[in-house]
């Protein structure tokens, strides 16, 4: 942020109004899908634009935020309860578009608090219906990438559709929403086995992972280990603890759903997967990102530097797989870094607008409920050597980002 905009503030009602405009702005922007590492930036860097300083310390379920002047002696406080996060990135590059127009004397704090209302009150740019086709376009996506047969994409887009289904109900019903995980992965792990039944040859397994891919939270993983080694102890092992919940809820949801199954009829053993070329999986890669695109709201005029992200993300997955286990996660992230950085300065757009879907395509979580599955189904020593794996990828992926 520039601070050629940089002004000393000494009346208490000002100094109050622009403390509480910062709060408003972090609170938003974190229900918006912004980090915690990023909302500290944000609350030391914002401040300075009007003279005084900001910090911020996250610990779920509130935020404490602490302002001052150069002549306090005592620090102005607030502490507020954590909002539920999303991501609605179209309202972050709004919120990116505000701050710009901040720093650079474009626009002033009487007017930014009333942005910010607005702001909050655009609608989403997709309704409900595009982005149950985002749903689909990402399991039929994955599907591809993880070599399923092509009755297998068409049965995982349409599981993807139940997954969506539920994720609506959810949104009415706080129990359902506490239990969205474990009932999403049961519902699709029952109706893969039965048209696995129905369909001799098809991969139960396959189809249900697809089905629940947006759920796994590979996200929440790789940021959290990410705020761990920026010091963010307790965001970091918070957002740790919730992604590996999700994904133990996600395993024995699915183990409970083919269980029920198996009970009654055996499921026949699945193909021989088949081998896709490469320019299909990119195929599939641009379906994936434009689905979460869709399912993030993402604006859409930038969609096209976000599908970009995803390629080029997956193309260091490519190459560096050529290398090792970990080397593709690693080139995958550094070239999603250096690209999104490039992008961010040219386009002045939040960096989490680039970087949220595409360290999706690069699948730690995928990597962690293989890990688990393994573990139940194979035993503790393959169990942790796969989960090792993922350790290994997380850290790849989040050297790639530093660099």
């Amino acid at each position: 942020m520039s601070e050629t905009n940089t002004k000393q503030i000494f009346d208490d009602t000002e100094f109050e109004q622009v403390c509480d405009f910062v709060t408003q702005l972090i609170l938003q922007a974190h229900r918006y899908g912004v980090s915690f590492v990023r909302l500290q930036t944000f609350t030391s860097q914002l401040p300075q634009l009007f003279g005084i300083h900001g910090h911020m310390l996250a610990a779920p379920p509130f935020l404490f935020f602490e302002f001052s002047r150069p002549t306090d002696t005592q620090p102005y406080r607030i502490i507020h309860p954590l909002p539920d996060g999303s991501f609605e990135l179209t309202k972050l590059s709004f919120l990116g578009s505000l701050l710009n127009d901040l720093s650079s004397g474009k626009a002033s704090l009487v007017e930014a608090p009333e942005r910010l209302k607005q702001i909050d009150s655009f609608p989403p740019p997709y309704k409900n219906p595009f982005v149950a086709l985002g749903y689909c376009l990402c399991g039929a996506g994955f599907a591809v990438l993880l070599s399923a047969a092509w009755s297998d994409l068409i049965f995982a887009a349409v599981l993807s559709l139940v997954v969506f289904a539920i994720t609506m109900y959810a949104r009415r019903s706080q129990w359902m929403a506490e239990r969205i995980n474990f009932a999403s992965a049961v519902v699709t792990s029952i109706l893969a086995s039965i048209i696995a039944l129905l369909f001799p040859g098809s991969n139960a397994f396959t189809v249900a992972l697809c089905a629940v891919i947006v759920l796994i939270p590979g996200l929440s993983l790789t940021v959290g280990v990410a705020e761990l080694a920026s010091k963010s102890t307790i965001t970091g092992i918070n957002r740790i603890v919730d992604g590996i919940l999700i994904t133990f809820a996600l395993v024995v949801g699915s183990a409970a759903g083919s269980s029920i199954v198996n009970a009654f009829w055996i499921v026949p053993a699945p193909f021989a997967p088949p081998g896709y070329s490469l320019f299909f999986a990119f195929i599939s890669v641009v379906f994936i990102m434009l689905g979460l695109a869709l399912i993030f709201q993402v604006r859409p005029r930038d969609l096209v530097w976000v599908i970009l992200g995803g390629i080029i993300a997956y193309t260091g997955i490519v190459i560096g797989g050529q290398f090792g286990n970990w080397q593709g996660s690693f080139l995958g992230a550094l070239g999603l870094g250096i690209y999104s950085t490039l992008v961010v300065d040219r386009l002045f757009l939040p960096s989490s607008v680039i970087m949220l879907p595409g360290i999706m395509i690069l699948v730690p979580g995928v990597a962690a409920y293989f890990g688990l599955d393994t573990l139940q189904t194979s035993g503790i020593i393959g169990g942790l050597q796969a989960i090792w794996g993922v350790v290994v990828q997380i850290v790849a992926i989040i050297g790639g980002l530093f660099i």
